[in-house]
């Protein structure tokens, strides 16, 4: 697939828009034992049935009232692999971003969705594994979920921090034909969690 192609037909997400019964006894009970026979939860008593620890509440979403392009990093000022890069959204409008080097060599686009939970972000990293046949889990520092594939002419690498998830698609030029990048959508990635700890 030629640069241009790749560039302006690449989607964002691959296509992602996800007790007990006690038995009879012929033995008559003796009435003085009954205080002293009793077992289970009938000897607790009220505090010590309420003192059972509660359950620890969810943390709250970090992204709440923030803005996707707040999200989004500016790659022309400063990058992770020194590209000098432009930015160009118009290119694709699956991604909220667009980086190229002016000769299209290389290409890096981002997108950003912000969930209205830390569980629906969970969901959503969990959709995008299951749509994919091979992955690899990343372990990236400050990020609470992350992972990355590779398709014929890109590769991607998904975060989650709180409630928000990224993905970050990376190529560049090999001869003629675009070919997975690695690196960069690595990179790139941290680059992006790293701006998302500043906000």
């Amino acid at each position: 697939m030629n640069r241009r192609t790749f560039i302006t037909t690449a989607t964002a997400g691959a296509g992602i828009v996800v007790a007990g019964c006690v038995g009879d006894t012929t033995e008559e009970p003796d009435p003085e034992a009954d205080d002293t026979t009793d077992s289970g939860t009938d000897n607790q008593t009220d505090d010590e049935v309420d003192s059972e620890p509660e359950p620890e509440p969810e943390p709250e979403p970090m992204f709440v009232g923030t803005e996707i392009e707040e999200l989004i990093p500016d790659f022309t000022q400063e990058n992770p692999t020194h590209d000098e890069l432009v930015r160009d959204d118009e290119l694709n409008e699956n991604f909220d971003a667009i980086f190229i080097t002016e000769d299209e060599q290389v290409a890096v686009m981002v997108d950003v969705e912000i969930e209205s939970s830390i569980e629906d972000a969970d969901g959503r990293m969990q959709t995008r594994r299951d749509r994919v046949s091979e992955y690899h889990e990343f372990t990236l520092e400050g990020a609470d979920d992350a992972f990355w594939y590779e398709e014929p002419d890109n590769a991607r690498t998904y975060v989650r921090l709180s409630n928000g998830v990224g993905e970050v698609v990376a190529g560049r030029m090999s001869e003629s034909d675009m070919i997975p990048d690695v690196n960069r959508s690595q990179e790139y990635a941290i680059a992006l969690i790293e701006h998302w700890q500043t906000i």
